[in-house]
């Protein structure tokens, strides 16, 4: 072989031994950073998981305190729906009475000094037809 070609091969490859042991320093600090930012990301994906989980635990506090304000609204409306349909057949049995009252005071050639609004009947006479 001829001595350049030689001396060219001997150069080369002392040049890339150089390069990379120049290069060893650099490749271990940018993979102690890789490192370093895998860590980080990992740490940041626990502390964005533990948020995430006290938010849902709280969200779910909430609507369980909903659900339960709920339920007793439920229940309240149903006693009132109850006693609203109560006191709508007490009305509507007065009404019947007084038009018994009534019928009883013309009959007997007396004439009432007091009758009920017919409006006020027809409205109590509506509710019970909603109630039923």
């Amino acid at each position: 072989m001829n001595e350049t070609i030689l001396t060219a091969l001997i150069s080369g490859i002392v040049s890339i031994v150089a390069a990379f042991l120049l290069a060893l320093p650099g490749l271990r600090a940018f993979r102690k950073q890789q490192e370093k930012e895998a860590a980080e990301s990992k740490k940041i994906d626990a502390e964005t998981s533990k948020i995430y989980l006290e938010m849902a635990s709280q969200a779910a506090k909430r609507e369980m305190e909903k659900s339960g304000e709920f339920s007793m609204l439920q229940k309240r409306l149903d006693t009132l729906e109850h006693e609203f349909n109560d006191v709508v057949n007490i009305l509507n049995d007065w009404v019947d009475g007084f038009d018994v009252l009534t019928g009883q005071l013309k009959g007997a050639d007396i004439s009432p000094k007091w009758q009920p609004n017919p409006i006020d009947i027809a409205k109590i006479k509506s509710f019970k037809k909603a109630s039923q």
